[in-house]
């Protein structure tokens, strides 16, 4: 069993689960420290961080090829899709997130449209 200390490591969160994971978490967490008024930044931070660690995934492989430079961009296409959850069901079929109260008449989950 690994300790807690490893729980999150560059190899866990490099994998498609981990980065969107981080992916979903980094602009939720921005846009209730920022407010209302970051909500429509907020996929386009998703989409950034998306692509900086599919990059980072790209530059850590040591035989690295001019395809690998290629991949990336779309392995950072399908962590974004993952995160936001955009490859489940078509728009209109999407089921709405319950809002998380975090404090009073504040929420954690927003529409980001």
């Amino acid at each position: 069993m690994e300790n807690l200390d490893s729980l999150f490591t560059i190899t866990s969160l490099l994998t498609l689960q981990g980065s969107a994971g981080i992916a979903w978490f980094v602009p939720n967490t921005l846009g209730w420290l920022f407010g209302t008024g970051f909500d429509k930044a907020r996929k386009w931070v998703a989409l950034g961080v998306s692509l900086a660690l599919a990059l980072l995934a790209a530059g850590m492989v040591s035989d690295s090829s001019f395809l690998t430079w290629v991949v990336a961009p779309i392995n950072g296409l399908l962590i974004f899709a993952t995160a936001m959850g955009i490859n489940q069901f078509p728009t209109q079929n999407r089921p709405q997130p319950s809002p998380v109260k975090v404090a009073q008449n504040q929420q954690f989950i927003r529409t980001w449209a």
